[in-house]
């Protein structure tokens, strides 16, 4: 079989067949503050399942279409489920799933290696985003996910992705806004240092896209986690006030894409090195990868 590349047309037809599945299947978010929430949608899983999607997790000549398609999802802000379907399993980080129930496979990424168990026993937690966050209180281990390289790479390569579409995502929703709300008696997007913003965050989504182009490695998406959440940052500083508000949607992209750099940073970088939040809340303690490290030895 000949290597697919993302120019490539039956790429751009995949893309349009997950645009027009997430879109069909799209649900509004369930999360409250304080809330135990998942946005898993069976329905979607299994729109994607029909039309191969799982199949790009055991075929490298599938590489190049991974994160295109996967934009579709970002830009619907479709549930993280559908990304980790490719690992083989629910993720689980630091002693924490997202997605899992009791009886689920949870897929743990250990350098190359996707080391599979079964969840015996969960206590779903608070979170930021509706991921049905849970401690993994007690599970066991049943082997390893096949053909774990072209598996964590599909799954890098989606989330980058993913990440892209939420910015291009947000842009959207911030360039209407700039467009309708008036001030100082013209539209916010005719005003210098607004268009100048608007610039950078559209220069960022541009840079995001076509890196999701190509195959997605552990830096790259390090870089993409940074540079979308601090473009939707820049986003929530144009919408003002009402960015923040339940009604307004920009607020689920930067939660939904500050969670998922919560989860990606003890996997793309080293331990060691990664020494700032990510995201806080009650008071200050940090969401980031320490979160699921002081979640597995909480109750030691």
């Amino acid at each position: 079989m000949t290597t697919i590349r993302a120019s490539d047309p039956v790429a751009h037809d995949f893309a349009a067949s997950v645009a027009g599945v997430a879109g069909q299947a799209a649900e509004g978010d369930p999360w409250q503050p304080g809330s135990m929430k998942s946005d898993s949608n069976p329905a979607l899983l299994e729109r994607l399942e029909d039309i191969g999607w799982r199949e790009l997790a055991v075929n490298a000549e599938l590489a190049a279409v991974v994160g295109p398609a996967a934009y579709e999802l970002g830009r619907t802000l479709a549930p993280l489920d559908t990304l980790d379907m490719l690992l083989g399993g629910a993720l689980s980080v630091g002693g924490l799933s997202r997605y899992a129930g009791e009886g689920s496979t949870l897929a743990e990424l250990r350098g190359a290696r996707i080391v599979l168990s079964r969840a015996e026993e969960l206590e779903p937690v608070a979170y930021v985003d509706a991921i049905g966050a849970a401690r993994v209180v007690r599970a066991s281990a049943t082997g390893e996910a096949d053909q774990p390289s072209i598996r964590r790479a599909a799954w890098l390569s989606a989330n980058a992705g993913y990440l892209a579409g939420a910015l291009g995502y947000g842009l959207e929703l911030t360039l209407a806004h700039a467009k309708a709300r008036v001030a100082f008696g013209r539209p916010l997007a005719a005003l210098d240092t607004v268009q100048q913003q608007l610039a950078e965050v559209a220069t960022a989504a541009d840079g995001l896209r076509l890196l999701s182009l190509s195959r997605t490695d552990d830096a790259a998406l390090a870089h993409a986690t940074v540079s979308t959440t601090e473009g939707l940052a820049g986003c929530h500083q144009l919408t003002g006030a009402i960015g923040f508000t339940l009604e307004f949607p920009l607020q689920r992209a930067l939660r939904r894409t500050r969670s998922m750099r919560a989860w990606l940073e003890p996997i793309v970088y080293d331990a060691s090195y990664v020494t700032g939040a990510v995201l806080t809340v009650d008071g200050g303690r940090s969401l980031g990868p320490q979160l699921h490290q002081r979640a597995a030895s909480e109750d030691e």
